[in-house]
């Protein structure tokens, strides 16, 4: 298992800075947007990775599926760009995305389909993983298990985001450990953090109220050996105690792991 920090969670630093910020926290990887705010930026980053020999996932932005299908294309061409570069690129994984009928929120399938596709032809063969993260669209087994019906299998996995399984108007009434083993695709990766079980607030571990030792269990019997990518914090998050905070999560976690 490799352990990995969103890059968004540590203040408002030049992206290299905050990249050589999570190699110094003790994590083996980054997670990255697959969109910079310039060419300058991408190639400092690829910079970053290459000095620090971090690993690297990528996790698309939630957007409108009107627009997914016309972007895909720029976020692929960037990842694979990025991995011929590098050559650290283990994961790129996309949010669910939906129509709205009659003011509900409902999974778009075709686009799903489409983007899926277009992710496991390109990515696949350089050996990079292409996942799909649960959220307000794509939740239950079901929900999981009819997509990878709609799509035919083709190699693509799941990003299994903790904070969002905790949520319980997401989970339903399945404990932590069903809801994790039960679900019908690889986990690739985890976005790891806790919350109050009402609301998605992407906080240290233990500032809430998942049930820490249930998910790894889960997970432990599911053989998962992917990437942890620790999810938390917002722009205003800098400096020591920042990062000593991030370290201690890190660190229970693999505690965690290493006594169930």
């Amino acid at each position: 298992m490799i352990t990995s920090f969103i890059e968004w969670g540590i203040g408002n630093l030049p992206l290299p800075e905050k990249i050589k910020v999570v190699k110094e926290a003790g994590f083996e990887a980054v997670s990255l947007h697959p969109f910079f705010s310039d060419r300058e930026e991408e190639e400092g980053a690829v910079k970053a990775v290459i000095e620090t020999g971090l690993n690297v996932t990528f996790h698309t932005a939630n957007e409108a599926s009107e627009v997914i299908t016309e972007k895909i294309g720029g976020y692929i061409k960037t990842v694979k760009a990025f991995h011929e570069n590098t050559g650290k690129v283990l994961c790129f994984s996309i949010d669910q995305y939906h129509s709205v009928e009659g003011g509900q929120k409902k999974l778009n399938t075709g686009v799903m389909k489409r983007v899926i596709l277009d992710l496991v032809g390109e990515i696949a063969p350089l050996g990079i993983k292409a996942a799909v993260e649960n959220g307000t669209c794509l939740t239950t087994r079901e929900d999981f298990k009819a997509l990878a019906d709609h799509v035919g299998g083709n190699g693509f996995g799941m990003l299994l985001d903790l904070g969002h399984m905790n949520l319980k108007w997401l989970r339903g009434e399945m404990s932590v450990e069903d809801f994790i083993y039960s679900m019908p695709l690889e986990i690739f990766e985890l976005h790891v953090h806790d919350n109050d079980g009402e609301n998605d607030q992407h906080q240290l571990l233990g500032k809430g109220n998942l049930d820490l030792t249930a998910a790894v269990a889960a997970l432990r019997r599911r053989k998962f050996d992917g990437v942890a990518t620790f999810e938390m914090g917002c722009t205003q998050n800098a400096g020591s105690e920042w990062v000593e905070s991030i370290k201690q999560s890190r660190q229970q976690f693999l505690d965690c792991w290493g006594c169930v």
